[in-house]
């Protein structure tokens, strides 16, 4: 920027002060768009997935024993598993986008679709209709006695939970995919499972397993309005095998 001031007089104790301004407007450098890791490439590799156990270990371990609340534990495990990641799994080679109705995936779901729709149309016409009436019918016990653990959780139901996370889906808040839950070994299931336990015996919830992160989906119509868009919720891997 540069700037010339002068003066001028109008009279024996009047001055007229003018500047003369010139600006030089620069775009403002936006920082690099960060890449996604390649998950695919580590749930396919032991070798990194030994590196990324170790550097989640040497991150999180030597302060475990320190007293602190559920949600301070929970954000040093998330803060080593993002350090892990980004000196041991690789980023995604960026290439050419494939639209969302080209995907296999969606032609698939679009038939499950049009075939359930069409056997409803036929199970609700007029011939499988039942009439409905107002009598109360007894419903039968179905279970005379549950048996339910009302201690922690054990590793065989932990197993059980990693059984229901599903590899490739996107990941929490928090930023730890399954492929992490379900590919390392032991210690990290350890820590998963302390995590859990801590929420059933203690009701120490971290406040990050409340945290959904929320994605536009497009339906169909002007996407320019909002009410074509449904949400879905992407929670923490983590917080569900606690509910698995």
């Amino acid at each position: 920027m540069q700037e010339n001031i002068g003066e001028s007089s109008v009279g024996p104790d009047h001055r007229i002060v003018f500047a003369r301004v010139r600006l030089s407007l620069r775009k403002k450098k936006t920082e690099p768009r960060k890449g996604q890791y390649d998950w695919n490439l580590f749930k396919n590799s032991r070798v990194l997935q030994e590196q990324y156990t170790v550097e989640v270990h040497n991150r999180f371990q030597p302060l475990q024993e320190v007293e602190e609340s559920a949600t301070d534990r929970y954000e040093r495990f998330t803060k080593a598993t993002q350090e892990a990641a980004e000196k041991v799994v690789s980023l995604k080679k960026r290439g050419r986008k494939t639209r969302h109705s080209e995907d296999p995936r969606v032609a698939k779901a679009r038939h499950e679709l049009n075939n359930t729709y069409g056997r409803y149309k036929e199970n609700t016409t007029e011939v499988y209709r039942q009439d409905i009436t107002d009598e109360d019918e007894e419903i039968p016990t179905l279970f005379q006695e549950l048996d339910i653990k009302e201690g922690p959780f054990e590793q065989e139901e932990y197993e059980e939970a990693k059984k229901t996370l599903v590899e490739g889906k996107a990941n929490g808040e928090d930023g730890i995919p399954p492929e992490v839950l379900k590919r390392c070994d032991e210690w990290l299931g350890q820590i998963t499972m302390e995590f859990c336990n801590r929420v059933l015996m203690k009701g120490g919830k971290p406040e990050q397993w409340s945290l959904l992160n929320i994605v536009p989906i497009p339906k169909s119509g002007d996407l320019r309005l909002g009410s074509n868009y449904r949400g879905i919720s992407l929670s923490s891997p983590v917080a569900n095998t606690s509910t698995g």
